[in-house]
């Protein structure tokens, strides 16, 4: 049937169907490009670390008092989401007293 209809029966090809290959190609070679560089600075990582170029005798009084610092707000933190947490838990339902029918 498509021969009768001449060339209104062929498929058309848009031109951002093909436009959109070279779209997934180059995203493609992005991500290979981002991913090969995160492997460098992790291998770059490595290697300070070992070499024991990471930290000086400064630098660990200093990681010292940031880490006592990290963990007195993390300690701040969680205890805040939580008494939010059981609040929310405790008092949203009570919002609901309401709706139920008053013969209870």
């Amino acid at each position: 049937i498509s021969w009768i209809l001449g060339s209104a029966g062929e498929e058309r090809v848009a031109a951002s169907d093909t436009e959109s290959g070279f779209v997934l190609l180059r995203t493609a070679r992005a991500a290979k490009v981002g991913s090969r560089a995160g492997r460098f600075s992790k291998l770059v990582k490595m290697f300070a670390v070992c070499s024991g170029r990471g930290r000086t005798g400064d630098a660990e009084e200093d990681c010292g008092k940031a880490d006592v610092i990290s963990r007195r707000l993390t300690q701040v933190l969680s205890t805040k989401v939580s008494f939010l947490t059981v609040l929310l838990v405790v008092v949203i339902p009570l919002f609901g007293i309401g709706q139920y029918p008053e013969h209870d």
